[in-house]
């Protein structure tokens, strides 16, 4: 299947240019991906739910103390969240 993708006109530039956006209809749910994930190995179901709360929470930890962490499914790094500071 190949990936959709949609353009919308970039607000912030006014010269007509667009940027593009993925359309993702389709979703899977944690418990199919976890039925998914087991296939073909010697682990339950909650023992990759356990594995993914343990990744899960060490992740959190780490990004908690400034770090940033690299596994094979990404990079995280700690960041701020978009909104208004007000600083008297």
């Amino acid at each position: 299947m190949a990936i959709r993708v949609s353009l919308h006109p970039n607000v912030l530039r006014k010269d007509g240019s667009k940027f593009a956006r993925v359309v993702a209809p389709n979703r899977m749910s944690f418990e199919s991906l976890l039925e998914y994930m087991v296939k073909d190995t010697a682990l339950e179901k909650n023992d990759m739910r356990s594995v993914l709360q343990q990744f899960r929470s060490a992740v959190c930890t780490f990004l908690k103390l400034g770090y940033r962490v690299d596994t094979p499914i990404g990079s995280f790094r700690p960041g701020v969240a978009s909104g208004t500071i007000r600083v008297n």
